[in-house]
């Protein structure tokens, strides 16, 4: 990325924002708020730890945002945009290269 590989830099970033997504909690537990009167108050007051990943599951996350662009790629190659199939490999290669760093 230090060359400002531009397919390097969206596919890294999208990747990190795929890990972010998953540390996320589920909100569909959460208290239904009615009335101002009823609603927390205070700074953080709602705020609530976010999930705590395993490696496995950040290298899940990580394949599976590689397998998704290689498909694709494969997809838009078999319909004759090879710009965009490429883009899509490198991207795939650049979050490759991020995890075996």
């Amino acid at each position: 990325m230090k060359r400002r590989d531009n397919a390097a830099v969206v596919g890294v970033r999208s990747a990190m924002a795929a890990v972010a997504n998953a540390e996320a909690v589920d909100i569909s537990d959460a208290p239904q708020t009615g009335a101002i009167e009823t609603s927390p108050l205070g700074v953080g007051s709602t705020e609530v730890a976010r999930r705590v990943l395993t490696h496995a599951d950040v290298h899940t996350i990580l394949d599976t945002e590689v397998a998704e662009r290689e498909r694709a790629a494969k997809g838009y190659a078999a319909r004759g945009d090879q710009d965009r199939a490429d883009r899509l490999r490198a991207e795939a290669a650049a979050i490759r290269d991020a995890v075996t760093d």
